[in-house]
């Protein structure tokens, strides 16, 4: 009802009425979700209760350490029992190494840090992080789905190191993704060939793996000393290292940047990080209807088979369901692919930009309904929920994510008696609104037809 005024002499008046009235924002379209392993500052294993949520690459600098744990292994020399302090209080004992006389380095290759630096350098926005402390731990990947679906926003989801337990990973996502909550995988194939059994509309493959410009060097801060009994952390942060201690870490440094020149390798990173930084930048500023594909991954310097045959730069059969990492010599690795695993003979869902414009779509109107939920189901709210839906896809359109030149071409929005609801419906509390979404399609293969005309005399 109107706000009752007093119209007592001439002039202009405001009512306030109250109305049903509804906007639907677009949300956000590719936030990650990373999973493997990762470690807190000072070394120890990230808890795995929930995913945790980073802003950037600063941010997650300040709340991680390098999860590729380098560690420094002295043999012989004599034992010393030594008490030191710990960084919050309290007294530690420690058994020291003290005039070791060998020192050698182990490296344990678990890459999240540096995969999810990746993504950052390759365009990514907010992310989260699942760490995973065994990924061979049946009761860890059935937890993976509620954890995951306790974060709204995630869109994306992504391992960080490649394992032998990357299928049974996979299988237990299976679940999350024929959810119909908007979920979408980024999958890497080993060889070329094999594929996830996850499902195929929400799936996208990519592969080879790829030769980046990182080394396996751990953060300066810390480094393992010893093993078993014998293991300390050396810190260089501690408020007054001994002499003794400075000449300790200079060796165990040597020791490490000798592993690393001499016998650490380059950095082999799994092309899907990368590959989920160029969905956001790509959704940031073009659109998620927008193929993420011939774009160019930073940081990368080769190629990498995981099967052993080498870099991978031939051109593979795009019906395979599998998108290439190609690499130019003039622009270096490119996305060369921006298919589901849908089959071709099936093309629905077969783009990438497709699904997950449909994805969005769907988040961000279910989310919008939430209001009419025990509202009147008449025709007031049917127009309300008509009218919103109708501005949204009408911005949508106008942005470019739908084909058609007008807006009966490009979508439609139906809703009401007699058109998608009977009185039973009705009766029974259910408000059915129809949409349809004529979605546009990547220009996958540019054909040029040329002619010649031949003029006789």
């Amino acid at each position: 009802m109107p706000i009752s005024t007093s119209n007592l002499s001439p002039g202009v008046y405001v009512e306030e009425v109250n109305s049903l009235l509804l906007s639907i924002p677009a949300g956000a379209t590719a936030i990650p979700v990373f999973i493997g392993q990762f470690r807190t500052l000072n070394g120890s294993v990230v808890d795995n209760a929930a995913c945790l949520r980073v802003e950037n690459w600063l941010d997650f600098t300040k709340k991680y350490g390098d999860s590729a744990n380098m560690r420094a292994v002295l043999k012989g020399g004599d034992l010393e029992q030594d008490v030191k302090s710990k960084k919050k209080g309290g007294a530690n004992a420690v058994t020291r190494v003290l005039a070791p006389d060998e020192y050698t380095v182990t490296y344990t290759a678990h890459l999240g840090s540096l995969s999810v630096r990746h993504y950052f350098e390759n365009g990514g926005g907010p992310c989260y992080i699942l760490s995973v402390h065994n990924r061979g731990d049946d009761t860890e990947h059935l937890a993976m789905e509620t954890k995951i679906a306790r974060c709204p926003d995630i869109s994306l989801i992504c391992l960080c190191e490649a394992t032998s337990s990357d299928e049974a990973m996979y299988n237990a996502l299976s679940g999350l993704l024929n959810r119909g909550e908007g979920y979408f995988l980024l999958a890497d194939s080993i060889d070329g060939e094999t594929r996830p059994s996850t499902p195929e509309q929400h799936t996208a493959v990519y592969f080879p793996a790829l030769q980046t410009a990182y080394s396996p060097r751990p953060d300066d801060k810390y480094i393992y000393i010893g093993e078993g009994q014998n293991k300390t952390l050396f810190s260089l942060i501690e408020s007054d290292p001994s002499e003794e201690e400075k000449a300790e870490y200079a060796a165990v440094s040597a020791a490490i940047d000798a592993f690393v020149k001499n016998e650490a390798g380059p950095v082999y990173l799994r092309a899907t990080p990368a590959v989920a930084g160029a969905y956001c930048k790509t959704d940031r500023e073009r659109g998620v209807w927008k193929a993420p594909a011939n774009i160019t991954l930073s940081g990368v310097r080769g190629l990498y088979d995981h099967s052993e045959r080498g870099g991978s730069t031939t051109p593979i059969d795009v019906s395979k369901g599998i998108n290439q990492i190609r690499y130019f010599s003039d622009r270096g690795a490119v996305i060369w692919g921006a298919r589901t695993m849908v089959p071709q003979e099936t093309p629905t869902w077969l783009y990438i930009p497709v699904r997950r414009l449909f994805n969005a779509a769907e988040r961000d109107i279910k989310a919008a309904m939430r209001f009419a939920i025990f509202e009147p189901n008449s025709q007031s709210t049917w127009e309300a929920v008509r009218a919103a839906v109708d501005n949204y896809l009408y911005g949508i359109w106008r942005d470019g994510a739908l084909a058609g030149a007008t807006q009966e071409e490009a979508y439609f929005v139906a809703i009401g008696k007699d058109i998608t609801m009977t009185d039973a419906d009705i009766a029974e509390g259910k408000m059915i609104v129809k949409i349809g979404m004529a979605a546009v399609r990547p220009a996958e293969f540019i054909i040029l037809e040329f002619t010649q005309d031949v003029m006789v005399a």
